[in-house]
């Protein structure tokens, strides 16, 4: 039963207000981190999971830039049979040209503290590194 709960459907907004959060500032433009961000969480967080009762699991990975004001969010969900329930999100915004702090929110349990390690690599050093962030209980009673 504990795993229904987790699988709670959140939203983008509900897992800022009661997630942990880590940031740090990126010392360069807005969109680039943007799009690393992006381009790794799809790599690292895009997979399949086939549950019980035939119940397809999966992760999918959405991202909006705000070009207006110069910002993004990028959001890491599970989706099932039961609906989606929001993981991770990513906020990014710039502070100036050449600044761009990073504010990511993430399920307490999830894969934290790997997930703060893992994105500042992904932008600061430009890793491609992915981990396995999957809790397989989770999926233990679907």
């Amino acid at each position: 039963m504990s795993s229904c709960a987790y699988m709670q459907a959140l939203r983008p907004q509900e897992v800022r207000e009661s997630a942990v959060k880590y940031a740090f500032n990126a010392p360069e433009n807005y969109q680039s981190v943007y799009r690393k961000v992006l381009k790794q969480a799809r790599s690292c967080y895009e997979t399949y999971y086939q549950g019980g009762m035939a119940t397809l699991i999966y992760t999918e990975v959405e991202g909006d830039i705000f070009h207006d004001i110069k910002s993004g969010t990028i959001t890491v969900s599970f989706n099932t049979g039961y609906g989606q329930h929001t993981e991770k999100v990513i906020d990014i915004s710039a502070i100036g040209e050449t600044e761009t702090k990073v504010e990511a929110y993430y399920q307490e349990g999830s894969d934290a503290p790997e997930f703060s390690v893992i994105i500042t690599e992904w932008v600061i050093n430009d890793s491609n590194e992915c981990y396995q962030y999957i809790n397989e209980d989770v999926f233990d009673d679907l």
